[in-house]
């Protein structure tokens, strides 16, 4: 989107006939309707992420759309009459600048909308706000004096277009200080729209007075719109919303037994043009955004929604949920947790928690206080992915958790690789003196789980025995499998 607009621009630079296109009512007509309708488009998007994330900037970058909507509606049925009124004209100027203003105001990630009690109202008064502000300033008496000067009074309003370019050029710098920080995806975003307006605003000021580049500064608008519509992270927001997202379950097998002793939960998504897309592709980039929170609530009720149906069918056996480390932070996520269960009616022991090592590796007193809660609650907590960390095995002993699960690189390997041998069977042998379960991931073969049996591990998963697949055939692999066990 950002390479296509530059293109576009340096290819309208090049071409003289497109000086003539301000002129053209109809050019001007369908574009800036289609303008007012992309950024419609971007408003509602955006608006559907906030009811998911809660975040300033989806509510800031919502109202800003919603108010350029009302903007530019209206002047796109205008047609003879705008081209012949000067001051009507200047609406273009101005709502890049409230727009501008919105993208600087959006990086401060205020908590206000968080606290309102109607968000959509405040929105709407917002857009509507903007919308006023944007036309009583382009129809003004001071507008009507700028512009007798000067035809459509571009020497006059250039401190606007200065001051729009210089906004813009915040956001870049800003988002680029913070991208090293923390590479959040809509960071990226946000940096690709600034970047987009940045080349329009500059466009504007050295192109001639309002006779050819007017469009390309509306169309950095349209383009930014595009953007914040199509990216990943938006396209996510949509997927969660819009129930794309798919839980597949994996069975844990006791190795001593056989028998199974609980499932993993692991999202997928069905993506509508791209089939069933692996976690690697889109998990980072919700580990990374605002969509974490929404993510973990969807993923937890619908993995305990489902642990309810096999509880009726006469499948009752624990399911665990990964955690991300970044919710330990939040102070509410217990009782969301314990909410959780109240609704779907799950005791607390049938629900297990995973936590990357990462999560406990600077022993913060809040993850610990978060843990300790959970703990209290009833709810099952395991080590996730144990030896990829930094923390020496010593330190589990500190650790309020139940299970400890060796990362798959150690066990793929096991039987051929000495060193990873020596690492499974000590991490085996001190979890025990601890008094945790050793669960092994990325079992594969049969010499592998002998191997770990022999060294004394208790739960096994991995390929051996199944993949992660949808639930209703995890239910009928498991009926079947238990019915294929002699009684």
């Amino acid at each position: 989107m950002v390479a296509a607009y530059v293109v576009i621009a340096a290819v309208a630079i090049a071409i003289p006939s497109t000086r003539a296109s301000f002129e053209s009512i109809a050019l001007h007509i369908p574009f800036i309707l289609a303008l007012a309708l992309a950024c419609l488009v971007a408003a509602r998007a955006t608006w559907t992420r906030f009811r998911l994330d809660g975040t300033s900037q989806s509510f800031l970058f919502a109202a800003a759309f919603a108010g350029l909507a009302l903007v530019f509606g209206p002047h796109a049925f205008a047609g003879t009459a705008m081209l012949e009124s000067p001051s009507a004209m200047m609406f273009d100027p101005l709502a890049r600048l409230v727009f501008a203003a919105f993208a600087v105001a959006s990086l401060l990630n205020l908590p206000v909308p968080r606290r309102l009690r109607h968000p959509r109202g405040a929105l709407v008064l917002l857009a509507i706000g903007i919308a006023v502000l944007v036309e009583a300033g382009a129809h003004g008496s001071w507008m009507r004096v700028l512009t007798a000067s000067y035809p459509y009074g571009y020497d006059a309003l250039r401190p606007l277009e200065i001051t729009t370019l210089i906004a813009y050029l915040v956001v870049v710098g800003v988002v680029a200080i913070e991208w090293r920080r923390q590479r959040r995806p809509f960071l990226r975003t946000l940096g690709q729209v600034a970047f987009i307006l940045v080349v329009a605003s500059t466009l504007q000021l050295i192109g001639a007075p309002w006779d050819w580049l007017w469009w390309l500064s509306h169309l950095g608008l349209l383009a930014a719109s595009g953007v914040l519509v199509l990216g990943i992270s938006q396209q996510l927001t949509r997927a969660i919303g819009e129930e794309e997202l798919v839980l597949h379950y994996q069975p844990k097998i006791d190795l001593k037994t056989g028998e199974i002793c609980g499932v993993e939960a692991l999202a997928r998504w069905q993506h509508p043009q791209r089939g069933l897309v692996a976690p690697g592709e889109f998990m980072p980039i919700i580990e990374h955004s605002d969509l974490n929170g929404p993510f973990t609530r969807w993923a937890l009720g619908t993995a305990l929604s489902q642990h309810r149906a096999w509880r009726h069918e006469g499948f009752d056996v624990p399911v665990a949920v990964n955690l991300s480390p970044r919710l330990l932070t939040d102070r509410t996520i217990v009782a969301q947790i314990a909410d959780a269960l109240a609704r779907f009616e799950v005791e607390p022991s049938r629900l297990h928690l995973e936590l990357t090592e990462t999560a406990f590796a600077e022993d913060d007193a809040q993850v610990l206080r978060v843990t300790g809660a959970l703990k209290r609650l009833g709810v099952r907590i395991a080590i996730d992915d144990f030896g990829t960390g930094y923390s020496s095995l010593t330190y589990l002993r500190r650790l309020p958790v139940d299970d400890v699960k060796i990362d798959r690189s150690f066990v793929q390997n096991l039987t051929t690789d000495n060193s990873d041998l020596i690492i499974v069977r000590s991490t085996i042998d001190l979890s025990h003196e601890l008094e945790r379960l050793v669960i092994a991931e990325g079992i594969e073969d049969g010499p592998t789980r002998d191997l770990l049996v022999e060294l004394g591990c208790d739960i096994g998963q991995g390929y051996l025995w199944s993949r992660p697949v949808p639930a209703d055939e995890l239910f009928v692999w498991a009926r079947e499998r238990r019915l294929q066990r002699p009684q």
